[in-house]
């Protein structure tokens, strides 16, 4: 035991323990398993799954909750790489097979197998749109002149047919403000029309700045997965 806590204290590593049968001390470790259980329930609804298939929709849904981007890998304006979750577990990031879009089909045409990939794709629009804007909601956004840069790697607001797993991640190249020459967000929250930016996709070259959202959150403002629940 003493050689494990000299090594931890050599590489100054620090564990933090919650007490028993208080899971809420996990803070933001903890949110992420609020988040499951939140969006879960409402996708599966009154459908009755078999455990197979239940372990197999909360493995992909696991999935979906560690490849959410965290940081930049490096500050190359070509290099989109960021830093997931998933790192830390397998060593890179999380990619899935495309599949059909299951939810434009009646449920009624599909297999017991083709219901459990709908149910993950329901989670998978529910909770990315959910997480993308609670990235925009910041409050250090709203007092004053504190936004975009220049070079700045953001995520992009996919479109409603996105596939799992897949964040579109853009460089910033250049930003043209408003008249005010402010970067001003509200809470609603949503930017002047005239402010856009041009970024570094093929896809994708000018774009409102209403349509970008940030990598991660200043220090002490954490993203709060369910409404009206604090993760602090």
């Amino acid at each position: 035991m003493e050689e494990i806590m000299d090594f931890l204290s050599k590489e100054q590593i620090k564990w933090n323990f919650n007490p028993p049968s208080a899971p809420h001390f996990g803070g933001l470790s903890e949110a992420g398993v609020k988040s499951l259980k939140y969006h879960l329930k409402r996708v599966i609804g009154n459908s009755i799954l078999s455990h197979e298939e239940f372990l197999t929709l909360v493995v992909q849904i696991e999935a979906v909750l560690n490849s959410r981007p965290i940081c930049p890998l490096s500050n190359d304006p070509n290099d989109v790489e960021t830093l997931t979750p998933a790192h830390f577990l397998v060593g890179s990031s999380l990619v899935a097979v495309l599949d059909p879009n299951y939810i434009e089909i009646p449920m009624n045409r599909l297999s017991q197998w083709q219901l459990v990939q709908r149910m993950n794709q329901h989670f998978w629009r529910k909770w990315s749109s959910e997480y993308l804007n609670r990235l925009q909601q910041r409050p250090k956004w709203c007092k004053g002149n504190v936004g975009f840069k220049e070079g700045d790697l953001v995520l992009v607001n996919p479109s409603e047919n996105s596939d799992s797993l897949k964040w579109h991640l853009a460089r910033i190249l250049k930003l043209h403000p408003g008249k005010d020459n402010i970067v001003s967000v509200s809470h609603t929250p949503h930017l002047t029309a005239t402010e856009c930016a041009r970024l570094s996709t093929p896809h994708l070259t000018v774009t409102e700045c209403a349509r970008l959202f940030p990598l991660s959150y200043p220090n002490g403002n954490f993203w709060n997965p369910v409404p009206g629940h604090s993760v602090n």
